[in-house]
């Protein structure tokens, strides 16, 4: 299993922005998005955005060798 389109591909970096771009729900609520089962892929505090998002950032750093 590989890439269909090798000719354009996401680096590590950008997957990982735009995957937690994807899970932003600022403004809704957590309360009733955990009553719909849906609140597992979301986040609703921009801190927590923030620190996922730092997280991320070290992790890529020491793992670019």
């Amino acid at each position: 299993m590989g890439r269909r389109n090798k000719a354009y591909f996401k680096d590590l970096h950008q997957q990982a922005y735009d995957r937690l771009t994807g899970m932003q729900a600022f403004g809704e609520s957590k309360k009733e998005a955990v009553a719909n089962g849906t609140a597992k892929d979301k986040i609703f505090s921009f801190n927590t955005y923030k620190e996922l998002l730092e997280a991320y950032e070290v992790f890529y750093q020491v793992h670019q060798g």
